[in-house]
């Protein structure tokens, strides 16, 4: 398998992210908005993940289960322990962010970290002919069907 790019998990203060996409969805001028946008983001934490891609993925999700804060609260003599995120929902939310990118471009898929939520940034946008209702409606359609069908046989996705 060819060489994958990076995965990069950022913890931050304070989000950008939402705007970066929007603003290269509507203009050219995404460099400066992006730049003016990253001044505002005061980072605590930076990592960075390479290696083939199961390295990426086991490095990566081992670093977002630490970032997955576990609170506790008691139930009559019980203590009840929860975490921010389930397991299952990183777990789906990482090996989407890997299968379904578009390797055609080079870059990071990135994950924001940050006190109200994490985001996983990929790229690529939607395939033709598949709508965001359809995603919402349980439709899924491989961008790498090779990669996708290796992940399914490792037993790490449904296909």
């Amino acid at each position: 398998m060819s060489e994958f790019s990076h995965i990069v998990i950022e913890k931050s203060e304070k989000m950008g992210i939402k705007e970066v996409v929007a603003f290269a969805n509507t203009d050219g001028d995404v460099f400066e908005k992006m730049r003016a946008l990253v001044q505002e983001l005061t980072f605590k934490d930076a990592k960075e993940f390479d290696g083939s891609i199961f390295k990426q993925l086991e490095d990566s999700f081992s670093y977002l289960t630490l970032c997955n804060r576990t609170t506790a609260t008691f139930k009559g003599l019980e203590r009840v322990e929860q975490q921010n995120y389930p397991e299952a929902a990183l777990r789906e939310a990482l090996l989407n962010a890997l299968v379904h990118r578009d390797y055609g471009y080079s870059g990071s898929i990135i994950i924001n970290v940050n006190d109200s939520c994490m985001e996983f940034i990929s790229i690529g946008g939607l395939l033709p002919g598949l709508s965001a209702e359809d995603i919402r409606n349980g439709i899924s359609q491989p961008r790498n069907r090779r990669l996708a069908e290796i992940f399914h046989r490792l037993k790490l996705i449904e296909f």
